[in-house]
């Protein structure tokens, strides 16, 4: 049994000073296994409740069934439709992306009864389980609202609020705010609870590129950026070099203090060069990164390691820019079991699809472009797979990590200028990709986190459409 729940906006003040005797008396009076809150203007799409009820049997210890929904106007033309990822814990902390419709069991949900707004109640009901399916269909409609700058203030007060408290009872201490270009979406800013030691390790081949006229030698560069730039010092750099460093490069990297080890194989392999660079790395946390990188965020080594306050996070990665400021990566999602950046090449300060580029979010796998993980869990997982000397090695290197139980994090606010060519024709060694295939057929023949049959897919941009399913 199901029972709909009316849900209202409380005021600001109320958000501590709900009537406890009014949310008791209202999970006293439910008597279903399972509840649906309803704000007005919302209904539930006709095969709603079949698909919740289906989504239990097939699963009895479900405790949390969410849907996609759309908008539907007064004439009944739909629009905005909202694809949703599967669970995904940080991007539950940009907004309440579970939102409507959510079919809630009603025993864990009458744990949370000292609630302000439903965000604070899915907040503290996903603390108390992990027991989450989503439905892949629109399950549900919203109405157009009209703007209403006082309903928007009072929400966006509410769910401060509800971000602050979830800090508090995990145990983490910083500062919530909503993003300033984007309402809706918010971001979390960490006090860090130590100051562990990061060990960058940087492959590089000593190339100078040239950008707008101006001759650029990489390793150089990002050796004086990060040490020049970054706010964050607790840092030992290892650079991994093909034993052919000029003499300008040695003598600037032994100023630095930078640890130095050469990779000897006349093949290359890359893998190999960031485990080479791990065996001698002894930090806490590893950032592996490319020579062709700039530093545009002072606190971009801050804002990668916050995550790790978070015990289910292995992995975090960067949000890149092309010189243009246009996107180069803000996730990695499958397409046909092949990996992808999603919304290359748009804008860099708009929202994405639902927040996509400037909200937290959960992906499968992120660029080793810039990537940071526990060296902990890098030497557990065998480091980067040296059978991939090319192509898909951050990708596997995140799927190794997903096996072990952990999480893959996109970190907007840690923006970087990454100089790869926007020009450039991708190319992937064959040999490598049917080893990748091979390996991980049966765990990307559905990306979790991206909806191929309703989102595009080649390239996946995140816009709605529909796709012929390829069977």
């Amino acid at each position: 049994m199901c029972a709909l729940v009316n849900a209202k906006d409380k005021a600001p003040p109320a958000l501590l000073q709900i009537a406890r005797s009014t949310q008791d008396a209202l999970f006293t009076e439910l008597s279903g296994d399972f509840m649906i809150f309803l704000e007005g203007g919302q209904r539930l799409a006709t095969n709603a409740l079949y698909e919740f009820a289906n989504a239990v049997n097939l699963d009895p210890e479900v405790d949390l069934i969410y849907g996609d929904e759309d908008t539907c106007s007064a004439s009944g033309k739909r629009s905005n439709p909202f694809h949703k990822p599967a669970w995904s814990p940080d991007y539950l902390e940009s907004f309440n992306y579970i939102g409507f419709p959510a079919c809630f069991r009603s025993t864990v949900a009458s744990a949370c009864r000292d609630y302000g707004c439903i965000y604070d109640m899915v907040l503290q009901f996903t603390e108390r389980t992990t027991r989450i399916q989503h439905v892949g269909k629109v399950l549900g409609h919203g109405s157009q609202q009209v703007h209403d700058d006082a309903r928007l203030e009072r929400t966006s007060v509410n769910n401060v609020v509800a971000l602050q408290r979830r800090l508090s009872r995990t145990g983490r201490n910083g500062m919530v705010r909503e993003h300033e270009l984007h309402r809706g979406c918010y971001d979390i800013k960490l006090e860090l609870s130590g100051v562990p030691l990061v060990s960058i390790i940087i492959p590089t081949a000593g190339k100078t590129v040239y950008v707008d006229g101006h001759g650029v030698d990489l390793i150089v560069n990002i050796i004086e950026q990060i040490t020049s730039r970054s706010t964050y010092k607790n840092i030992e750099i290892i650079v991994v070099d093909n034993g052919d460093l000029s003499g300008r490069q040695q003598q600037t990297l032994t100023k630095k203090g930078c640890k130095k080890i050469t990779f000897s194989d006349p093949v290359f392999n890359i893998s190999k060069k960031l485990n080479l660079g791990a065996s001698i790395a002894s930090g806490e946390l590893f950032l592996l990164m490319n020579d062709d990188i700039e530093i545009l965020t002072p606190d971009w080594i801050e804002r990668m390691i916050e995550h790790f306050e978070k015990p289910h996070v292995g992995v975090v990665g960067a949000k890149l820019l092309y010189p243009d400021g246009r996107t180069q990566h803000v996730g990695v999602v499958h397409n046909s079991g092949n990996p992808d950046h999603v919304r290359r090449l748009f804008p860099s300060n708009e929202a994405g699809y639902y927040f996509s580029t400037y909200g937290v979010r959960n992906y499968m796998a992120v660029t080793g472009a810039v990537m940071m993980t526990t060296s902990e869990l890098y030497r557990a997982v065998g480091g980067y797979s040296e059978e991939l000397a090319v192509s898909y090695n951050d990708a596997d290197f995140c799927l190794k990590v997903r096996e072990t139980g952990r999480w893959i994090v996109y970190a907007p606010k840690v923006e970087l200028t990454h100089m790869e060519s926007q020009s450039r024709v991708a190319s992937a060694d064959m040999g490598e990709v049917a080893w990748y295939h091979k390996r991980w057929a049966a765990h990307t023949v559905s990306d979790p986190y991206y909806n191929e049959r309703f989102l595009t897919v080649a390239s996946p941009t995140f816009e709605p459409c529909v796709n012929r399913r390829v069977l």
